[in-house]
């Protein structure tokens, strides 16, 4: 009958195995992010069961082993520095738990790294259990291969692909930096020394088949993804192998194996230069710059130097101080959450007390690696190799790409097995001599428990939570009713309170609620649910503000909500002009929130002009005037930061038109419809104001080709009907009408209008109605 200890050294083999297989290729297609979500979720559970397990086996066999190294030491200061920074940070739930695809970079993730590495180097030593560990890895890496394959060939249905690219690891070039991990790991693995050369064992064979096939196989890989990173990082490694093969070339009996990583160093560098014949059209990632990631984080390092923003935050750091020429290019708009490197990611975020010890562990290893590969002999020579040599190529991957958690773990995978190869010492003590340790052990294991079951429940909640953003976001996009919608981000924010993007997406929905209520008949009962609406809105806002107070978007969505109950909530301007102001202070370079804020000020005029009430006419007159100015200079800030920025020309427009310039505002429209002559807003308005300078013939002509781009435009209907009445064609106005009403029958104002043309009760024009409700 096994014992306790024997069993728990079994659930932590089961656990080791399951991530080395499963983490890899893992994910789940009914969660909102299908990818890291999902691995670090299961990292985490396996982590900790595992991590109980160890205990329970350490008090179950009454015998404590612990390895000693260095690199314990100074993997415990780093996660001592990190969770520091973490405090610290911006935004502490991305940083503690992680959000939106970045988890690899949270607290909990390397929390559970190092566990995981710590179970590795005191459960495993013998050289068969290192064999099993790396061989588990491989049979992972081949399943992902396979998988990854069929992805980016097409072959996977659609409910089956994981992503945009097809693979289970993340973007193109981190499939193609994990394949050339794979083929770095598989063909060193192929080498033997004396004492290991066993060709003829029928186990040794298959092994070689096994390692061939996945050399190979990430060999094609690459050349599909054909990734100038992945072939750098394979260049690293195979030319890492190559060179401890020739310094020991002695001591290897099967030496004809070279050949493949000698093919693979020249392909590498081959097309490293040039374009792989294969062309299967994979989309491009788009990351920054190295130069533009270097500036960000440059300035975030003069602005917090000790600690950085935080773990998670790079996204803040970029929006903050990304340069204003980034808006000439394409990427103008992408919040970009990671750089272009994991090395310039880390510097920004965890600040240079951080970075130093990182770069501490790094050298350290790195060293007691190359010197024991130079003075190790025997047995385990092969495949302290084989690890070194990937360990190598995932470091020069951190300075070249910004990783991901699968990278991450393969990292401290290696990092655990180097220990494992050049540590020899360890501390042993037996409880039954030693009644504290015991009690001390103990006393772990009780806690862990009970945190790991408050865990487990987070996580579950963490799911729930996720499922039902997934659900509303699903139903928003299929044009499902809005509270619905509202609904499952209502179930979101109730079963996770810490992450602002559910209480963001709810203030959004619930903001779309508003504006279907305000668009209906205004009734005692109708107002009183947009003030309720407006409030839990409000809150929703605030709260994700409260959880993350630098996301310029959080200020955005709250400048909205004040922005769109303007007309009912006194002060509401004020509120919303400081909100926006708060964002522009986070993101100063986004012309977008210049615009929001030049379109409110407009807001403010027209409101002033609409409750002047018995007030003084230049009372009145000058605050128009000096909203209008306002909002002036905030679209020429827009115009500024992005010349070619629509929206800000468009609305600038507004303003001329307002503040009676009709000859610039046309002019402006016309240089706008010259660049898109497609778009209706633009065509409507330019109508508008062609009437409004008396050049009606173009006002007709452009209200007639904005029914031409748009026939169901009802506004555009309803003013060239104005138009006609005012030149007394009546019959035209009648036909314009009438087509508004073919979509709209029970319209009351259009219908109203109608009979009185038709009955000719009013013989005079009427003035040019206001838009359509």
């Amino acid at each position: 009958m096994p014992t306790l200890a024997n069993v728990c050294g079994k659930i932590i083999k089961t656990c080791l195995y399951a991530l080395l297989i499963f983490l890899p290729i893992f994910f789940l297609p009914f969660t909102l992010e299908m990818l890291e979500f999902n691995k670090q979720n299961l990292l985490v559970i396996l982590t900790l069961i595992a991590g109980l397990a160890w205990l329970g086996k350490m008090i179950a066999s009454k015998k404590v082993i612990w390895r000693k190294s260095f690199f314990n030491l100074l993997a415990i200061i780093y996660l001592g520095v990190y969770f520091l920074s973490t405090l610290l940070g911006s935004d502490r739930f991305r940083g503690f738990v992680g959000s939106s695809g970045v988890e690899k970079d949270s607290f909990l993730t390397l929390f559970c790294f190092i566990i995981f590495y710590f179970i590795i180097i005191n459960n495993i030593d013998e050289l068969k259990e290192i064999k099993k560990i790396i061989y588990a890895f491989l049979v992972g890496s081949f399943l992902t291969s396979i998988f990854s394959l069929f992805g980016i060939l097409g072959l996977l249905p659609a409910s089956l692909a994981p992503n945009w690219t097809g693979n289970t690891i993340g973007s193109l070039t981190a499939l193609g930096i994990f394949s050339a991990l794979g083929f770095v790991l598989a063909s060193a693995m192929l080498f033997k020394t004396h004492a290991t050369l066993q060709l003829k064992e029928p186990s040794t064979i298959l092994q070689n088949i096994f390692l061939t096939i996945l050399s190979l196989l990430n060999i094609f890989l690459l050349l599909a993804i054909d990734s100038r990173m992945a072939w750098a990082s394979l260049v690293i490694g195979t030319a890492f192998t190559l060179a401890f093969i020739v310094i020991k070339a002695p001591e290897i009996k099967n030496l004809s194996w070279s050949i493949l990583p000698a093919i693979a160093l020249l392909i590498g560098v081959i097309f490293f230069f040039i374009r792989t014949p294969l062309n299967l059209n994979l989309p491009a990632e788009i990351t920054p710059s190295f130069s533009l990631s270097a500036q960000v984080a440059q300035k975030t390092l003069e602005k917090n130097p000790f600690f950085g923003s935080g773990p998670g935050t790079f996204v803040f750091d970029y929006n903050e101080f990304k340069p204003a020429d980034i808006n000439k290019t394409p990427l103008w708009n992408i919040k970009f959450d990671q750089s272009s490197s994991k090395v310039i990611t880390t510097l920004a975020t965890i600040g240079l007390i951080g970075f130093l010890s990182w770069i501490f562990m790094i050298l350290f290893l790195g060293g007691k690696s190359l010197t024991d590969l130079i003075k190790e002999k025997g047995d385990f020579w092969p495949m302290e190799l084989a690890v070194a040599s990937s360990w190598f190529l995932l470091l020069v991957a951190k300075f070249l790409y910004s990783s991901n958690l699968t990278l991450e773990f393969s990292f401290w995978l290696l990092s655990a097995l180097i220990v494992v190869s050049i540590s020899h010492k360890f501390w042993e003590t037996s409880l039954r001599q030693d009644p504290r340790t015991s009690l001390v052990l103990s006393f772990l294991l009780s806690l862990s428990i009970i945190l790991s079951i408050s865990v487990f429940y987070l996580v579950g909640q963490r799911y729930m939570a996720d499922l039902a953003s997934k659900k509303a976001l699903a139903i928003s996009n299929d044009g499902g009713a809005v509270e619905e919608v509202s609904k499952y981000f209502n179930i979101a924010v109730a079963k996770n309170r810490w992450n602002d993007i559910y209480f963001k997406n709810f203030a959004q929905s619930l903001l779309l609620s508003i504006g279907n209520e305000i668009s209906l008949e205004a009734t005692e009962e109708r107002a009183k649910k947009v003030e309720n609406l407006t409030a839990l809105s409000l809150n929703s806002a605030k709260k994700a503000i409260a959880l993350s107070p630098q996301s310029s978007t959080n200020w955005s969505v709250l400048a909205s909500v004040y922005q769109t109950v303007m007309p009912f909530i006194d002060g509401a301007g004020g509120w919303a002009i400081d909100s926006w102001k708060k964002a522009i202070e986070l993101e100063p370079n986004n012309p977008v929130f210049y615009n929001e804020l030049g379109k409110t000020y407009i807001t403010i005029a027209d409101l002033i002009l609409g409750n002047s009430g018995e007030r003084p006419k230049n009372e009145v007159q000058s605050e128009v005037r000096e909203n209008l100015t306002k909002a002036e200079e905030q679209f020429n800030k827009a115009i500024e930061l992005k010349s070619d920025y629509v929206p800000a020309h468009f609305q600038l427009s507004l303003v001329f038109s307002r503040q009676g310039k009709t000859k610039e505002a046309i002019a402006k429209l016309e240089a706008m419809r010259y660049s898109l002559p497609s778009d209706l807003g633009i065509s409507f308005q330019l109508g508008l104001l062609y009437h409004q300078n008396k050049e009606t013939d173009k006002a007709i002509a452009e209200l007639k080709r904005t029914l031409e781009l748009e026939p169901k435009f009802a506004n555009a209907h309803w003013y060239l009907a104005a138009i006609y009445e005012e030149q007394g064609e009546k019959s035209l106005a009648i036909k314009e009408l009438r087509k508004i009403l073919r979509e709209d029958p029970e319209n009351k104002t259009v219908n109203d209008k109608l009979e009185m043309l038709e009955n000719k009760i009013v013989e005079n024009p009427a003035p040019i109605p206001t838009p359509l409700p």
